[in-house]
């Protein structure tokens, strides 16, 4: 298993923006109920933004463009289908979630 220099990948931006379009359309993030009696909504987050901001260890930032949050599930998710798709096996993976209050 080959992990060492998997952790120096610099991926583009533009492939980041195709890979999160790719896993949205295969799976949304889960909605969520907010509220409460007859001022009930429900809706999903919205990522804004999705880039790399670190190497060793591969950091990646995902901006939430709206108040509701993204699961630990999701988060997982995102970390798993990086792994698989740009080769990070082995490597510790974090992910910085902002929210539209910290932008």
């Amino acid at each position: 298993m080959e992990v060492n220099g998997n952790n120096q990948i610099k991926i583009p931006d533009g492939a980041l923006s195709k890979f999160l379009k790719t896993i949205i359309a295969h799976q949304p993030p889960p909605k969520k109920t907010i509220g409460f009696g007859n001022k009930t909504k429900i809706s999903r987050p919205f990522i804004t933004h999705f880039k790399q901001i670190g190497i060793n260890p591969p950091l990646f930032e995902c901006a939430i463009g709206s108040k509701e949050k993204l699961t630990e599930e999701y988060r997982k998710y995102i970390l798993n289908k990086l792994r698989e798709k740009f080769g990070f096996k082995g490597v510790p993976i974090k992910l910085v979630v902002r929210y539209k209050k910290q932008i």
